[in-house]
């Protein structure tokens, strides 16, 4: 089909085009009020009993306390594994979520391979108001820091020798992402693509079913069951 019978099927069909513009533009008044979102990156680290981030030999890449580490995650996780994604560089709203947690251990691997080098916990909040992500990034560095010492409980007796479970300070900030105006217009520019799409799609669509079914219609029926009679001569 050439584009000039695409076109002249959207012009039949003029309603089809119609109808998914006023969708296209209706979401796109939808996502324009939308006001940002609020996110943070909270990172919890465990490192040796009285060791500090700047000790040479804190550690932080021992396979033992990362260990521990992802046992403290999976537990605060209810045992349910994270979603993953094919890098862990890319930020959680970066995938579509408007409100959500994400707790889970550094993954250097990519989706094909797992690799654990350090011994930190990432609390990735995404949430509609700076209220909602502050109360459900101090409940959950909470419950972080209870099942670490929890855990410890069950396995050592002397307190001295508990892993030291901290929060990064600077970590705890919480930003307020909103679309930039070059985004805004690429994102106004995808959803002209798209409508233009599908209106194409949708109006040869339907210009062809209709079209199918008009010989239908008029088609005349046969006369069956008559004879004619002779003549007289």
């Amino acid at each position: 089909m050439t584009i000039r019978e695409v076109f002249s099927a959207m012009g039949r069909r003029w309603y089809a085009p119609l109808l998914i513009l006023a969708a296209g533009i209706l979401l796109v008044m939808m996502f324009a009020r939308d006001s940002g979102i609020y996110t943070t990156k909270t990172v919890v680290t465990f490192l040796l009993p009285s060791a500090t981030s700047l000790s040479p030999h804190n550690g932080s890449s021992d396979t033992s306390i990362i260990a521990f580490a992802r046992a403290v995650a999976a537990e605060v996780n209810n045992g349910n594994t994270p979603a993953g994604y094919s890098s862990d560089d890319g930020p959680y709203y970066g995938a579509g979520i408007r409100q959500g947690v994400l707790i889970d251990v550094p993954n250097d691997g990519n989706q094909w391979y797992a690799s654990y080098t350090r011994a930190e916990v990432d609390v990735q909040i995404v949430g509609r108001t700076e209220q909602w992500v502050a109360e459900r990034q101090s409940q959950l560095v909470s419950r972080i820091v209870t099942s670490a010492h929890r855990l410890q409980q069950q396995l050592v007796t002397d307190p001295d020798a508990y892993i030291n479970v901290s929060v990064v300070p600077l970590t705890l900030n919480i930003v307020k992402v909103t679309p930039t105006r070059s985004e805004q217009i690429g994102a106004i520019a995808a959803m002209a693509l798209a409508v233009l799409l599908v209106s194409a799609w949708s109006s040869v669509a339907l210009d062809r079913r209709l079209r199918r079914r008009r010989p239908r219609a008029m088609r005349v029926p046969r006369l069956s069951g008559l004879k004619v009679k002779d003549s007289p001569t």
